[in-house]
């Protein structure tokens, strides 16, 4: 639970951390404007929205393990290659694809609570996940703050969110295991069927990845238009996430 809380700061964190330092990319990429300079942070908190809807259904299908190991690797490596951006496009595209990677932490970290604790036990630890994206942008901006007054750069702030995403990687090669039953099940499935040729194990979950993608994709939608506290909150927290980006 610790190692997911950890995912699920680090990724709005980094949304708000270089927002702090649009001064200083404008200086170093010689750019003008007043926007051009945002663009890294509105493209980031773009991909945070955009990465649930191929991640969520992956963990349907391969785990969620598997979507928070690799999805935590690339965003490790985008981070590095953002701190290594030699101008404004470059690190456009790479923070875009950053956020697509590191939404994996915001978006599946509640359906790994319902994973593991029962209806009654939920409740600390959503207290203890919902940290991590309320609070995150938050100290993004402290830290980035801090960051830009001692080292007048903006690479810096990246590189911290890389330091931090890899030791978040090795703490979850190392301690952070499968929780989605249904996948456990297929797994076991198929385990018994190799060591027993001459029988066929299926599970009750057993559906196509088209359908677990098509159910995945259309499913905010559907609650978006048919449910107003969803519509209400999703409204809310965009507008809320924007405003401390910006």
């Amino acid at each position: 639970m610790a190692i997911i809380s950890l995912q699920a700061t680090l990724s709005p964190l980094a949304s708000t951390i270089l927002a702090i330092g649009a001064a200083e990319i404008a200086l170093d990429f010689h750019l003008t404007d007043p926007y051009t300079p945002t663009l890294p942070t509105g493209l980031y908190v773009l991909g945070l929205g955009v990465g649930p809807l191929l991640l969520a259904p992956c963990s349907e299908i391969h785990g969620r393990r598997v979507v928070y190991l690799c999805s935590f690797v690339i965003f490790t490596v985008l981070n590095v290659g953002c701190a290594l951006s030699p101008n404004i496009t470059t690190l456009s595209v790479l923070r875009l694809l950053s956020g697509c990677a590191g939404s994996a932490g915001p978006s599946l970290g509640a359906s790994s609570v319902g994973d593991m604790f029962r209806v009654e036990e939920r409740g600390r630890a959503q207290a203890l996940y919902s940290f991590g994206p309320v609070v995150g942008p938050v100290i993004g901006g402290v830290i980035g703050g801090f960051i830009v007054y001692h080292t007048h750069g903006w690479s810096w702030l990246i590189w911290i969110v890389a330091i931090a995403s890899g030791v978040s990687n090795v703490l979850s090669v190392l301690f952070l295991q499968e929780t989605y039953a249904p996948y456990i099940l297929r797994r076991k499935a198929a385990r018994l069927s190799k060591d027993n040729p001459e029988k066929t194990f299926r599970t009750e979950s057993t559906m196509r990845p088209r359908d677990v993608y098509g159910r995945a994709i259309t499913r905010p939608l559907r609650l978006l238009f048919t449910s107003p506290i969803c519509a209400f909150m999703s409204i809310y927290l965009s507008l809320s996430v924007e405003t401390l980006a910006l």
